[in-house]
């Protein structure tokens, strides 16, 4: 075989071009489409390409284009390598190998999300990074403008399979003015507007998510694009918020949205974080407490196991007993300075409104007196694995 071709086009909708064995003009390549090293199609080049050499007879009767569609198209959040390669022999397309980069590398600022069970030492993680010239953070107390969490919840709702009993009826759609539901309209009642149905199943379940993730995160880079000009932050290069309970949604939105980020994933002795929670959601049941805990650990557990180059695990007492090593630490993953030692004054005045035990060090093994021996027994039991995945003493 003697292969000859050329790919006139790229991008994340189509792939076309031509592709011939010019030892064997009259035989029909069939071509492997590869994106990020997995076949996506396997199309013939059998299309009619009117500007390859018709006085020569060099390709035959010149039917050697080829052309595939992404449906959906390739999500704008990610890199994406395409390769263009002979099914049989597997040798590539000449020029049939490129990679698009991910759009969101135009947006600007990028996310720092920071994952955690509540009361595990968010907002003394959050006014740190709020002292950083590189980062803008929505600097009111106690730091819960959460707009990544509200657009994952408003992505969720708007593609999510349409529930005419418990959602929103066609019928019904201007409801009282403030909910809006799952959309009604990609019901299995509607399927029959379209001729082929995988048309509209497509465009709800494939194409709707990608554009109103990237309308969203446009959303809230708009948002600290302007207030890093409000706080005259010109150097921002981040923006930081919470993410509380450890949301899946808001984390995978994240990613969606925007492509790269950084996510620190802080954890903290569940023991102390019972007692803290206990202390501060008075009159909570305490049963409830415990089993949410118990769910957070196995859930961090499963975190740490799956951890990805964009996250980064702290621990709540490493920032207490070994802020200059540990801040230095999460310089480095962000790429940026921060403090080994914030603002005293306004760090006090946060520990005084926030927490629940006398001072930072007294906050770490409060458990040892905070909770009785049965409770103690009980979460040394429930809790071992999370304990011993993230260098907890399990010992009284």
């Amino acid at each position: 075989m003697k292969l000859e071709g050329y790919v006139d086009k790229f991008d994340r909708t189509s792939v076309s071009g031509w592709a011939c064995d010019v030892a064997s003009p009259s035989r029909v390549l069939k071509l492997c489409v590869w994106v990020n090293d997995a076949v996506a199609a396997i199309v013939e080049a059998s299309i009619l390409r009117e500007d390859l050499g018709a006085r020569t007879g060099k390709y035959g009767d010149r039917r050697h284009g080829f052309e595939h569609r992404f449906v959906p198209p390739l999500a704008g959040y990610a890199r994406h390598q395409i390769r263009i390669t002979e099914a049989e022999s597997g040798e590539a397309i000449p020029s049939g190998t490129r990679t698009i980069e991910p759009d969101w590398r135009q947006d600007g600022l990028r996310p720092v999300l920071i994952s955690a069970v509540g009361r595990s030492g968010t907002t003394l993680l959050m006014n740190r990074l709020a002292q950083a010239q590189d980062i803008v953070v929505a600097d009111l107390y106690p730091f819960e403008v959460r707009l990544l969490s509200y657009y994952a919840t408003a992505l969720r709702t708007l593609t999510s399979p349409a529930d005419f009993a418990r959602s929103m009826h066609p019928d019904r759609l201007e409801g009282n003015g403030f909910t809006v539901g799952f959309n009604p309209f990609s019901h299995p009642d509607y399927k029959p507007v379209f001729r082929d149905p995988k048309i509209a199943e497509e465009l709800f379940f494939g194409t709707a998510p990608l554009i109103l993730a990237s309308a969203f995160g446009n959303l809230v880079t708009e948002y600290y694009k302007r207030l890093a000009g409000d706080q005259r932050c010109g150097t921002a290069r981040m923006f930081a918020e919470k993410n509380n309970n450890i949301d899946d949604r808001t984390r995978d939105f994240t990613r969606l949205a925007f492509g790269e980020i950084r996510e620190i994933v802080l954890v903290r002795d569940p023991r102390d974080t019972y007692a803290s929670r206990l202390r501060y959601f008075k009159g909570a049941d305490s049963e409830q407490l415990f089993a949410e805990m118990s769910q957070a650990c196995h859930r961090l557990c499963e975190l740490r196991a799956t951890a990805t180059a964009d996250m980064l695990f702290v621990r709540y007492e490493d920032m207490v007993n070994e802020p200059r090593a540990c801040f230095a630490r999460i310089a480095r993953f962000l790429g940026c300075g921060i403090a080994a030692e914030g603002d005293p004054a306004r760090e006090g005045a946060t520990f005084r409104e926030h927490a629940t035990s006398e001072s930072l060090t007294a906050s770490i093994e409060r458990w040892r007196k905070d909770l009785d021996p049965t409770r103690i027994a009980r979460a040394n039991d429930y809790w071992s694995e999370f304990l011993k995945a993230f260098g907890y003493d399990a010992g009284l």
